[in-house]
């Protein structure tokens, strides 16, 4: 019912404009350096998603999506079959500055023609990259039993390779 109503008073630029930020959403996020690039000086658009009800805090309050990574060294982000991976030390965490998808956007979201999750968790990925991860992967999950999931890997979208310097003394 929700979506019916707000069907209603969703006009063709409205779909354009939110199609043009969540294309590299992530179920409920999209990091803020891919919807507000540096170059973006204008974001009435975003306000305008943010009046519908489909975004929150786009004019820079700061939400963080903060995830730990769990005593394997692993935190993860899944959206239907996919999986995005980050290895990082266990127990550490790694952040991102993100613009919200309030669970209208979400469902909305989930309605919009032609979305490339595989794209979305790239980009997603690649931009969740920081000191703190070491890798990010994504993978299709091939089975789930309750909390354990088995996935194959499909591609490695960057690993931080560690710097080893070593001072040896002169002969």
């Amino acid at each position: 019912p929700r979506i019916l109503r707000f069907r209603s008073a969703f006009s063709p630029a409205d779909a354009l404009s939110f199609w043009e930020y969540v294309r590299v959403a992530l179920f409920d996020l999209m990091p803020k350096s891919l919807a507000i690039p540096e170059s973006k000086k204008n974001i009435i658009d975003l306000l305008d998603l943010e009046a519908a009800g489909l975004i929150g805090d786009p004019s820079g309050l700061g939400l963080t999506r903060t995830s730990t990574f769990d005593a394997s060294g692993l935190a993860y982000i899944i959206e239907g079959d996919f999986i995005l991976m980050f290895k990082g030390q266990p127990g550490t965490t790694m952040q991102v500055i993100i613009i919200g998808l309030t669970p209208l956007g979400r469902e909305v979201l989930h309605l919009m023609p032609g979305r490339d999750i595989l794209s979305a968790m790239r980009s997603v990925g690649k931009a969740m990259k920081s000191e703190a991860t070491l890798e990010a992967t994504i993978g299709r999950i091939t089975s789930r039993s309750g909390e354990n999931i088995q996935f194959q890997t499909l591609e490695t979208l960057w690993t931080n390779a560690a710097v080893h310097t070593m001072t040896f003394p002169k002969v």
